[in-house]
Formats: structure tokens, C-alpha cells, sequence
């Protein structure tokens, strides 16, 4: 018997209005989970333990690597002047790691220990990471966010999104966004 695990990913885009209501469904569509997510996923169910072989060579992981693994961070942004992502990984490419205002980069950073973003689990092969742009936050002049990125505690990336559109919030609307991810047998 043969059995096939495959990992999926969905972005949802949400306005919202002032009390945080969801308005109007502005972004549905699906991700692309990285290697560096497929390998977290496999430190998560080795507990961090042993020595993986990567590459052509060896590496250990930190003794953290187990809460290294877990998603802590979501990045929203735009990739105007960063060198645009390729498929396969998630690394290519630079990947800023503090907030930046204008000119190109992320502009926001929401994280699970910060408060800022929540984890939930919909069902026993599921789990979600939610974060909420209060209306005001990125509007006009600065860029619209054209970009999600899911990231590990470590700081690699699990999962990045490029929108089908740009979003950003206005003086009385918000945004949400709700990024699941699903295991299933393939």
C-alpha cells in the first residue's frame, strides 16, 4: 500500500470596515508552498532531531529547530525593486526583515508573537493564520501590497501569495487576510 501526502495553500483577501467586518471578498486563490515549507514540515514531524542531509552536503539543524519550523510571521508588501520570486524556492530573492515605508520591499509584518497574527485550527488537517491591516494603515501614497508571504520562526519562507490584484486600505476600510493551509492524502 502506497500513500501520498500533499500540501495545499489558499489565500483569501478580505475589505473590512472600521469594527473590522469583512465587506467584500476582494482576493481568492491558491499558493505555492515552498521546499524550504515542505522541509519545515518534515523537522516539525522529526521533532528537530538528527542530522538531515541537504544539498550536496551535511547541516545540522539548531536545537530550536523544532519551533523554528512552526510559521510565526506573515509579510505583506510589494516586490517593486526586489528581485522577483521564482518557483521551487522560496529563498531566491531578498527577503527584508523589519518593515519598510516606501520604495519597495514588505511593509508589514504581522507575527504570532506579537499578538498580531492568530493561528487557528478549522479541522484536524488544517490550519490557519489570520492578520488584520486596520483601515488607514497602508493607503495612498505608500504602495499597494502586491505580495504574502508566510514565514518560519526561523525566518525562512513556508508560503508566498503574489496577488491577482493590488490591494490597500483606504481612510474607512480595512483588510484581512486569511491564509490556510491543508494537508490531504494525494
Amino acid at each position: 500500500m502506497r500513500d501520498r501526502l500533499c500540501v495545499t495553500g489558499r489565500l483569501r483577501v478580505f475589505e473590512t470596515d472600521l469594527n473590522r467586518r469583512f465587506t467584500r471578498k476582494l482576493i481568492d486563490t491558491h499558493n505555492l508552498v515552498v521546499d524550504d515549507g515542505l522541509s519545515a514540515i518534515s523537522r516539525l514531524l522529526g521533532g528537530g532531531h538528527g542530522v538531515p542531509s541537504v544539498g550536496a552536503g551535511l547541516t545540522t539543524y539548531p536545537l530550536v529547530a523544532l519551533s523554528g519550523a512552526a510559521v510565526g510571521t506573515m509579510l505583506l508588501g510589494t516586490r517593486d525593486g526586489l528581485t522577483p520570486p521564482t518557483g521551487g524556492d522560496g529563498d531566491l530573492g531578498p527577503i527584508p526583515s523589519g518593515d519598510i515605508a516606501r520604495g519597495g520591499g514588505f511593509l508589514g509584518q504581522f507575527s504570532t508573537a506579537s499578538g498580531t497574527l492568530v493561528v487557528s485550527y478549522p479541522s484536524a488537517t488544517a490550519v490557519t493564520f489570520t492578520a488584520t491591516a486596520d483601515a488607514g494603515a497602508w493607503n495612498a501614497p505608500n504602495p499597494p501590497i502586491t505580495e504574502e508571504m508566510l514565514l518560519t520562526e526561523m525566518g525562512t519562507v513556508f508560503a508566498r501569495v503574489v496577488l491577482s490584484i493590488p490591494v490597500q486600505t483606504t481612510p474607512s476600510n480595512g483588510l484581512a487576510f486569511i491564509h490556510d493551509i491543508l494537508l490531504s492524502r494525494a
